[in-house]
């Protein structure tokens, strides 16, 4: 997820933050801003990512999905 995030600004990805997460790619614009290039995330450790977990994987609460889906 991370590296779609990152790379592709033509998709609007994020993750529903439940038991083992459930990601969602969809056409659109990217939703969020990111401050990590692909290769700092390529050369990630496990502490970046659990630092920076939820701007990573856009980690979203699960009642997110109502809102989205009323806004496809």
């Amino acid at each position: 997820m991370a590296d779609l995030i990152v790379t592709r600004p033509d998709l609007t990805v994020f993750t529903l933050d439940m038991d083992y997460g459930l990601g969602v790619v969809a056409k659109g614009s990217r939703n969020t801003d990111v401050p990590f290039t692909i290769d700092e995330v390529k050369q990630g450790d496990y502490a970046f990512f659990e630092k920076n977990r939820k701007q990573l994987l856009n980690l979203k609460h699960p009642k997110f999905i109502r809102e989205f889906i009323k806004s496809v």
